[in-house]
């Protein structure tokens, strides 16, 4: 998003632009629910600062609140970035993050404006158990600095026919280690998501408009509209477009 109307010749960021497209939106749609984005690139943010700055401040100030920027971030082993060609390095990653915080961290009725959503791939070449020890370690990192991350997502990976991976596998083996990824995946669940969730959403937090979905049991779930939304479960009734108060945490 931060790279829409890129100046290519004069290597910046285009934020008169952004400005009037957000601005725009609400112009036309003074009255709407939800204005989230999605993907967002770590290393250019660290890279064009202070104009991403600039930029993440116009969403901040147009969005809705539980907006998320998802960061493409794969791995926290240099020797696998290199080998994967993933743009950046781990400075700019923790840059863009801090930097996210510090901007989108503002709260209104309780829930951040815009944070960080980080993606991760397992199974890339160059992987080796010190690259799950790496990506664990910098998640708690984060944890102890206080620096919220809005979801974290851990993937396998996928070889599709004629990339430069599926080129690769021919020669080379490529495949995930499932005993350390349910390990690690394990540990990144219990130790980092659920404070991580309790300190995004913490109790007496009310999520405005919640959505019913499905039933187990004797508990309803339901999730707002929105970027990644947080699934919640209600015991009692619920079956309309609900406000739902934080009382706990799973």
């Amino acid at each position: 998003i931060l790279a829409y109307g890129y100046e290519k010749n004069n290597r910046k960021i285009n934020v008169a632009l952004l400005k009037e497209l957000y601005e725009g939106i609400r112009e036309v749609a003074p009255n709407l629910e939800v204005l989230h984005t999605d993907n967002a690139n770590p290393a250019f943010i660290s890279q064009n600062y202070p104009q991403s700055a600039r930029a993440i401040e116009i969403i901040v100030k147009n969005n809705t609140k539980g907006d998320i920027l998802s960061f493409g971030v794969e791995s926290f082993d240099e020797i696998v970035r290199k080998k994967n060609n993933i743009q950046g390095d781990i400075k700019d990653i923790d840059f863009a993050i801090e930097l996210v915080n510090e901007i989108g961290g503002i709260r209104v009725n309780g829930v951040p404006k815009l944070l960080p959503g980080l993606n991760f791939i397992f199974g890339l070449p160059g992987e080796t158990k010190k690259s799950y020890e790496l990506l664990y370690l910098k998640l708690k990192e984060y944890l102890e600095k206080n620096l919220l991350l809005r979801r974290i997502n851990l993937r396998q990976i996928m070889i599709v026919p004629d990339t430069p991976l599926w080129h690769y596998s021919k020669h080379h083996k490529v495949r995930v280690n499932h005993k350390l990824f349910k390990h690690y995946k394990y540990l990144i669940r219990n130790e980092i998501d659920s404070e991580m969730i309790k300190r995004v959403f913490p109790k007496g937090t009310i999520i405005r408009n919640v959505i019913y979905e499905f039933s187990e049991g004797n508990i309803k779930f339901g999730r707002p509209l929105g970027t990644y939304p947080i699934l919640i479960g209600v015991l009692g009734r619920f079956d309309k477009k609900s406000d739902i108060m934080i009382y706990d945490h799973g």
